[in-house]
């Protein structure tokens, strides 16, 4: 199908539910499928990765930039898929992946415009590989964005990594803001500098870069939890208002900080639209914020 039916208002959009023939299963079952933008993926329960669609960024993990149209066995090994939302804003295909194996190890490939995979460079990848610097078994990763994007872990000991695109105003938290993040720096920052500290949601808005740099604006929001309170911090654009501190002053929040007010115990949050989204929080009472 042409990835445009994905807009599902063209003629030649699919119109119907079609089944999706996985090549020799056997007696695996699919545990995890998704699409993201212009790609899919199915995860079956033996380990077996297969990737499909729109691959101009390496995104399939297959070696090469080739689109694929029907599913291809990209790696074996696999326990789970790390995705996000947030990986829906905006140029659709730019799109990365990361995994994590077996043997509890992370893989990554795909788009790294930005620095977003965190391999000391802005250069793409078209074959996994490995995120040395996420050791094993990470508590979390979390796979933020598109074309401008980035990438938060937090590691097994509980400490915070994070790479990507840091322009915009927002610095990801950890840097002054004005230039990209290609390798994985401390992020311990988002939880306070309490390893005790685990992340639970993390959620982002995202412009989109061009020559004049005037849309390229980015915020992000962490909730963190200890299992007695919970830290929600913000930094980022604020020109509407979103980072809580009482004031609508625009592209320069820095520094992860926490909204007025709120001193409830936080247990979801929703972030809605892009960089000039909402935030609503519900407390563990029942009360929306």
């Amino acid at each position: 199908m042409a990835d445009y039916g994905r807009f599902g208002s063209f003629n030649n959009g699919m119109r119907n539910a079609y089944e999706i023939y996985i090549p020799n299963m056997g007696t695996a079952t699919v545990v995890d499928a998704s699409v993201i933008n212009t790609m899919a993926y199915a995860l079956l329960s033996d380990g077996r990765l297969y990737t499909w669609g729109n691959n101009p960024n390496g995104n399939l993990g297959l070696g090469d930039l080739n689109p694929r149209y029907l599913p291809t066995l990209s790696r074996t090994g696999v326990a789970k898929v790390f995705k996000h939302h947030s990986q829906e804003q905006r140029s659709f295909d730019y799109v990365r992946m990361f995994i994590q194996d077996t043997g509890g190890k992370v893989w990554c490939t795909g788009y790294n415009g930005q620095g977003q995979l965190g391999i000391n460079s802005g250069v793409g990848l078209s074959s996994w590989t490995e995120v040395t610097a996420a050791g094993l078994n990470p508590k979390s990763v979390w796979v933020m964005g598109s074309y401008i994007g980035f990438t938060l872990i937090q590691k097994a000991d509980g400490n915070c990594i994070i790479a990507g695109y840091g322009r915009g105003g927002g610095g990801l938290g950890v840097s002054s803001g004005t230039g990209d993040i290609q390798s994985f720096v401390n992020a311990n920052i988002w939880i306070g500098n309490d390893i005790t500290y685990t992340i639970k949601q993390v959620e982002a808005g995202f412009g989109y870069y061009d020559s004049g740099g005037a849309n390229d604006r980015i915020n992000m929001t962490v909730l963190s939890d200890n299992g007695t309170s919970s830290r929600l911090l913000s930094c980022g654009d604020n020109s509407w208002g979103t980072i809580g501190n009482g004031t609508t002053t625009g592209n320069n929040i820095l520094t992860p900080t926490a909204p007025i007010g709120l001193t409830a115990r936080i247990k979801k949050i929703v972030k809605m639209g892009n960089t000039p989204g909402t935030i609503h929080a519900l407390d563990y009472d029942g009360n929306l914020w």
